[in-house]
């Protein structure tokens, strides 16, 4: 196959990386990630109390585009090494976020051929759950990268979340009730919008 800095330069081109592709293939991108899922869990964590393993020695200190590449051409070897002895075992390499009690951590693990991170697409993403009913057999979660738009749309969807958290409250749903209840059927003359109370913030959304 084609070399890691081939892998990562095709992907960047693809636009499936961060502008410095470091931050993923350090562990940092994916870390941001475990760090979102165990908060929405209730757990009080940052970024620097996961540990990362960068998928190549030194990334993580890379500051630039142009520092990533060196590693990478560097750490080439170490890497074939690890493919090497995991295809040895019927294995595949991937890289792989855990949140395991009040523990997170990113690392390239050795997965079995038959996994399902081992069957992911180019581009794709997969979540386990594995909780006390379902420990031998996690409940997953997979599918391709978000677009712009699911992006954009994932977006709107935390904004409308925090400004409900913030006491605002939906007046298009308010006018539509109230025209429900007085038996009118015309929809609503405006957009649904959202205020928050002015006692906690200083304006509307």
């Amino acid at each position: 196959g084609c070399s890691l800095l081939e892998a990562a330069l095709d992907a960047e081109a693809k636009g499936l990386t961060e502008t410095n592709f470091a931050d993923d293939l350090s562990g940092f991108e994916m870390a941001t990630k475990l760090v979102i899922v165990a908060r929405e869990m209730g757990l009080s964590v940052a970024p620097e109390h996961v540990t990362m393993m960068p998928i190549v020695p030194g990334l993580s200190t890379a500051r630039s585009r142009e520092e990533a590449i060196e590693v990478l051409k560097k750490g080439e070897e170490s890497l074939r090494v690890r493919i090497s002895a995991a295809q040895a075992e019927g294995r595949v390499l991937r890289y792989v976020g855990t949140i395991k009690g009040q523990s997170l951590s990113v690392a390239l693990e050795a997965v079995p051929q038959h996994h399902t991170f081992a069957l992911l697409d180019c581009g794709g993403y997969a979540v386990e759950f594995h909780t006390e009913y379902y420990a031998e057999h996690p409940v997953c979660v997979s599918g391709a990268l978000g677009d712009d738009a699911a992006v954009a749309a994932g977006l709107l969807a935390d904004l409308i979340q925090v400004v409900k958290s913030l006491g605002a409250f939906d007046r298009g749903s308010v006018e539509l009730l109230g025209r429900l209840g007085s038996k009118i059927n015309k929809p609503p003359s405006r957009s649904p919008s959202f205020t928050v109370p002015l006692s906690r913030s200083n304006g509307s959304i």
